[in-house]
């Protein structure tokens, strides 16, 4: 009812020439790190979306339910109530973290332990992915799910399914 009301005040307000809030628009996938876990079994992968905000005032990030995948296979998820703020016509990096076993980023990459343990965590902990080392491996990241936004009363879930192939 609460929706109905603030989507009618917002078609109102439009036909007098304010602008309706326009969703933010997910860009692709902008960083993946893979940083160690106090356990030794397990990781902690880090991930950027970038999302850009196309409206004339700022928009407030309420929520994500994200899933994540190496190479096909899911690695972890991720689903958090944290409010954080984009500035108006601005892009702005969501970085988020996924707890995983090193098994399943290693099914993820197809059992490659070798080049994983001497590249994936030697080289990369700490280090952004990309750089190239000896034997690098390629992976592919996929982020599925959505986030949750909000403008002037408005709240939309926005459809995120992006994949970006790094090198380790």
């Amino acid at each position: 009812m609460l929706s109905a009301i603030a989507t009618a005040f917002w078609n109102l307000l439009g036909l007098l020439g304010f602008p309706k809030p326009q969703s933010p628009e997910v860009r692709g996938i902008s960083k993946f790190r893979v940083n160690r876990d106090n356990e030794e079994s397990k990781m902690q992968l880090e991930i950027g979306l970038d999302v850009f905000n196309p409206n004339p005032y700022k928009i407030k990030v309420l929520e994500h339910d994200l899933d994540v995948f190496v190479n096909g296979k899911v690695v972890g998820k991720t689903a958090e109530r944290r409010r954080s703020v984009m500035q108006e016509k601005d892009n702005t990096q969501l970085t988020f973290g996924v707890r995983t076993d090193l098994t399943k980023v290693l099914g993820g990459i197809g059992g490659l332990v070798g080049g994983l343990v001497g590249g994936l965590v030697g080289n990369l902990v700490g280090g952004q992915a990309g750089g190239k080392a000896s034997g690098a491996k390629k992976v592919d990241v996929r982020v599925k799910g959505y986030v949750k936004a909000r403008a002037k009363g408005i709240t939309k879930k926005v459809p995120v399914d992006f994949e970006k192939r790094y090198e380790l």
